[in-house]
């Protein structure tokens, strides 16, 4: 693997998460489309709506997958 590529993967978001809840989120989230392009519950425009100042979607905590997950579900 080259070194590029194993810095970009160390940061990817967990497909595993630390507790129940948060492992619901993580697969919630990498169920979504990339893109929905009928609506907004694609996983790029919810890091749009959710972290407007990210300039990727790629490596997010669990927590933040958490947060949207519960915005989303629960009300915004």
């Amino acid at each position: 693997m080259t070194e590029l590529k194993k810095l970009w993967s160390e940061g990817l978001t967990p497909e595993v998460g630390t507790s129940e809840e948060t492992q619901i989120a993580l697969d919630w989230w990498h169920s979504l489309p990339i893109q929905d392009i009928y609506g907004d519950k694609g996983w790029a425009n919810l890091c749009m709506y959710y972290y407007p100042k990210r300039t990727e979607c790629y490596h997010f905590t669990e927590n933040e997958i958490l947060n949207m997950w519960i915005k989303e579900k629960h009300g915004k």
